[in-house]
């Protein structure tokens, strides 16, 4: 892959990031779909960690734990700590998935997971050198 079709690549994992964090910010969700919108904080988390992954050209699992992927970024791109806090939603790729699942997410829980993504996303974002797409 040439290196421009990295950045290319990288940004289209980066807008689906952004997509899925727009469905994460849903609120106020209505009762028993706080799990749902931190399903969502999660994808945009993970997407986001790739997506800077693919712009420096480092393979990775498919796989929807944060931790392994954050453990691959080079040690030339400076993940802050709320971006290593963000491994916490790893769960929610999970439980979200199969049934039956109690409600295992309430709106403190999505209140908090909705701000580490963001701060994943905006962190992808500035390793990208490139800003949300403009207003239409």
């Amino acid at each position: 892959m040439s290196p421009e079709r990295d950045v290319e690549y990288a940004r289209e994992w980066l807008e689906m990031a952004r997509g899925d964090l727009d469905f994460a910010s849903d609120y106020p969700a209505p009762k028993g779909h706080y799990l749902r919108l931190c399903f969502f904080a999660q994808q945009a988390a993970e997407k986001a960690i790739k997506a800077v992954l693919i712009k420096e050209g480092v393979e990775f699992p498919f796989i929807h734990n944060l931790e392994r992927p954050l453990k691959l970024v080079p040690p030339r791109v400076t993940v802050p700590p709320e971006v290593q806090a963000a491994k916490v939603l790893t769960d929610y790729a999970a439980v979200f998935r199969y049934l039956p699942h109690p409600e295992a997410a309430d709106e403190q829980d999505w209140g908090e997971g909705f701000r580490l993504a963001d701060a994943v996303v905006e962190w992808a974002e500035a390793a990208l050198a490139c800003g949300p797409p403009p207003a239409q």
